[in-house]
């Protein structure tokens, strides 16, 4: 947008105050980096981000006007030869760089030779995609018609099928009405959920809504069962200006995430210290480390749910002060005259409770009389095993509610990992529990806040969280920190080990980018998935890679599918087994789309840290398999999956498209 966010094209990260970040990944499926270059490959930082919280990332492959219809013309007018050649090198870029598919988007007008090969071309990418890049996607969108011609339909009609039937999806113009709704549920049948409507944040032309109001158009697309394709959130960033940028953002999604599944975790361990990657400070086991502003995507951790009580509860990021990176997730709220505490729901839990769980807080309360209140974390369960029938608005309470015991003396190996962290220091409070739990399956995590004393008046909290870790085994070493700013400990089949950092985002070292503001990748270095990776003279901090949620469908007898378990690429070349878990989605209504990142293409990169296929990153490193995930959604019993949200950042000039899905 704006010609494009140019500093993420840096791999190590830059010096840039008050950047355009993403963090509500809880509510989106997709991610789609869009640019104007005919070949935009998402930046090495926004893949890291999007697949340590479990979300594939898309790039673009885009044709436009005079010059798109000599390149049509040159590789889809002739033999299938060279159609072929480009959809192979397509799916080879996605899986050297560790993406994920493409949005394929031709605004031009065709001949006859070259549209009769657009259908084959289609097909070929999208078999090649899914070949190279397990859980890989392409979709198409509404542009030229079956005849050639370059009309924007606004829906699934009969003149654009072909296309739509040639691939994943169908991302949709933005100009359309109710009655466009109606017949794309018609006419797609069994495959709604694939077409992705199109939502224009900036409201141009003729549309629904667009701006605060966005949640209008949402509304009726999941009234009519279809995904929903958000294009250009940063709305937000670039007409309400920088300065309380984080503020309006959670206000933007805060008003959406009624129409929005929030997707859930299903392996642990869990860890995170919330950071967004990026801030005006660099802290290190709560103590500043490095005054002066930063960006780097690569370096954002798990994020959690963002809820939003008007009048009674906030959350929000705190620059000001944080235990690891450079922020903490501030908790704002009253409990309420009569009540002793409040819960405030952090992240969305689906998997089959371990006989016991280990959970660690960091937290800090601010305020005047901190003293009065305790802070505690809250678990709960459902019963193991069980289909629930219904909506995301009918789900019925837990059958279970959990107040981990508190571990005044941590275990002895944890005792060791405490005092090389310097835990408890700067202000900093640290809290361990544990908790034994049988034939139950896990469903939130919460922040419990609690006063001392019952009181006929409301209680004000402020209280900010720089670290949450749940794990099902108790860490047994010592930990040595190392540099970087990402996770700094990794909970691995119980030993603690250091995280390779977060800086590069590949899996060899890379040096620093290049100097191209905008446009297409330079290919440097890092070798492919699995492989040895190229030596570099000044070798980048590696983040590694995180598995990705998967899309499977409902199995007979129970609509909520297991998750697999996978391998994925660690560091430079070697191979760990990895959980499959991460972020199932509760059924809402139809998916939706969401395009996010910088018109602007990428610099220099090398191939993003990514796994083969998961339900999505959860932990905060490399993991040993675990329990598969039993239970990811709450589906209406013999009911198909809910549609997609797709994202899309991008270009905002002329008629850039773009795009965010998934279930």
């Amino acid at each position: 947008m704006r010609g494009g966010y140019l500093e993420d094209r840096f791999i190590q990260g830059s010096a840039t105050r008050d950047p355009y970040v993403f963090y509500h990944w809880r509510y989106i499926d997709i991610f789609v980096y869009f640019s104007h270059h005919t070949v935009t490959i998402p930046p090495v930082c926004w893949t890291n981000a999007a697949h340590r919280n479990g979300v594939p990332v898309l790039g673009t492959f885009i044709t436009e006007w005079t010059d798109g219809e000599k390149v049509c013309e040159a590789f889809l007018a002739g033999g299938p030869e060279a159609y072929r050649a480009v959809a192979e090198q397509l799916a080879r870029i996605a899986r050297h760089y560790g993406f994920d598919g493409w949005l394929v988007n031709i605004e031009n007008t065709l001949s006859p030779a070259a549209v009769g090969n657009l259908p084959p071309f289609l097909r070929h990418l999208t078999a090649r995609v899914h070949g190279a890049v397990p859980g890989g996607l392409v979709i198409w969108y509404d542009s030229v018609l079956q005849n050639g011609a370059l009309r924007w339909q606004n829906e699934l009609t009969e003149e654009n099928r072909v296309f739509f039937d040639a691939c994943d999806g169908l991302f949709t113009n933005y100009n359309w009405k109710e009655e466009h709704l109606e017949r794309t549920r018609a006419l797609a049948g069994p495959r709604h959920m694939d077409v992705y409507v199109g939502i224009d944040v900036f409201a141009r032309g003729d549309v629904i809504s667009g701006g605060f109001d966005t949640d209008k158009s949402l509304r009726l697309i999941r009234q009519h069962g279809l995904s929903a394709a958000i294009f250009a959130p940063g709305w937000v960033y670039e007409h309400l200006g920088e300065e309380n940028f984080l503020r309006n953002e959670n206000k933007f999604w805060g008003l959406l995430a009624e129409y929005l599944p929030t997707h859930s975790i299903c392996t642990l361990p869990l860890a995170t210290s919330f950071s967004l990657g990026m801030g005006t400070s660099r802290f290190l086991d709560g103590k500043e480390e490095e005054d002066g502003p930063w960006y780097d995507l690569s370096a954002q951790e798990i994020q959690p749910l963002y809820p939003e009580l008007e009048g009674r509860l906030s959350t929000s990021c705190c620059l000001q002060d944080a235990w690891c990176g450079g922020s903490s997730l501030r908790v704002q709220g009253t409990i309420p005259p009569g009540e002793e505490h409040v819960a405030v729901r952090l992240f969305s839990l689906q998997m089959p409770a371990p006989p016991k769980l280990f959970l660690t807080l960091l937290y800090k309360l601010e305020g005047p009389h901190p003293e009065e209140l305790t802070v505690g974390l809250e678990l709960t369960t459902w019963d193991s095993g069980t289909c629930y029938e219904g909506n995301i608005t009918s789900l019925p309470e837990p059958n279970g509610r959990h107040h981990p015991r508190f571990l005044p003396a941590p275990p002895p190996g944890l005792a060791k990992l405490l005092a090389a962290c310097h835990r408890g220091s700067h202000g900093w409070t640290s809290r361990c529990y544990e908790l034994d739990l049988q034939d139950c399956s896990l469903r939130d995590l919460s922040l419990l806040v609690s006063r001392h004393q019952p009181s006929p008046q409301e209680t004000p909290f402020t209280c900010l969280l720089g670290e949450v870790r749940v794990s099902a085994t108790h860490p047994t070493a010592a930990l040595r920190r190392e540099g970087g700013w990402a996770s700094a400990v990794l909970l691995h089949d119980g030993a603690v080990v250091p995280s390779p950092g977060a800086g590069g985002g590949q899996r060899g070292g890379l040096p620093a980018a290049g100097a191209e503001p905008v446009g297409l990748a330079a290919l440097v270095a890092g070798g492919s998935r699995g492989g040895p990776a190229l030596a570099q003279p000044h070798p980048a901090l590696v983040l590694p890679p995180r598995p990705r949620r998967l899309f499977p469908r409902p199995q007979p007898g129970c609509p909520l599918p297991p998750a697999p378990v996978v391998a994925a690429a660690a560091g430079a070349g070697t191979r760990l087994p990895v959980p499959g878990g991460g972020l199932g989605g509760a059924a809402a209504g139809g998916r939706a789309v969401l395009p996010a990142g910088a018109a602007g293409g990428t610099g220099a990169a090398g191939p993003a840290a990514r796994g083969p296929p998961a339900l999505g990153a959860v932990g905060a490193g490399l993991f040993r398999p675990g329990p598969r995930c039993q239970h990811r959604r709450v589906l209406k019993r013999g009911a198909a999956l809910p549609p997609h949200l797709l994202f899309c950042a991008g270009g905002v000039g002329g008629h850039s498209r773009a795009a965010v899905g998934g279930v």
